[in-house]
């Protein structure tokens, strides 16, 4: 098996497990009658900020920290939690109230947002490298220049 397969296959199984405890424990809040929202709200607000240390890890590149094709793999896995706590946080039904809609709409947004960018990076790389050369960030104003410069000849 790939290193890989293995990563992805163990972070899955991780997030099963970790989901199955969460629920657990949320339909155990319910039944002692507990404050569950309060607990999957702050559990939710954690998760929040943890998948935004994605972005300052990519600004700080120069860290040693853990590779980043990992910590990507932590942030996809840990976005898919963080649905599943946000299900759990509204207890699988639809927000009633104005604020609470709104708040949801806005992590629905977000959340798509995620599966665009996931299915953007995932699918984008292969279909760049089958059309020709492939397409570097760092050497687009160069390509700029240059076709710029295609153009002027052409309209000359």
């Amino acid at each position: 098996m790939s290193p890989l397969l293995v990563r992805r296959l163990g972070f899955t199984a991780g997030l099963l497990i970790l989901s199955a405890a969460t629920f657990f424990a949320w339909h155990v809040l319910r039944a002692a009658l507990r404050p569950d929202a309060i607990y999957t709200g702050l559990l939710l607000l954690s998760l929040v900020l943890a998948l935004a240390l994605f972005n300052v890890r990519k600004k700080l590149p120069f860290l040693p920290l853990i590779k980043a094709a990992t910590w990507l793999q932590i942030h996809i896995y840990a976005g898919w939690f963080c649905l599943f706590v946000f299900l759990l946080h509204i207890r699988f039904q639809i927000p009633g109230g104005a604020f609470e809609s709104t708040l949801a709409g806005v992590f629905c947004v977000v959340v798509l947002s995620g599966f665009f960018g996931l299915f953007i990076s995932r699918d984008l790389p292969p279909r760049m490298a089958r059309s020709g050369e492939p397409l570097l960030y760092e050497r687009i104003p160069a390509y700029r220049l240059r076709i710029q410069a295609e153009v002027e000849n052409l309209v000359r």
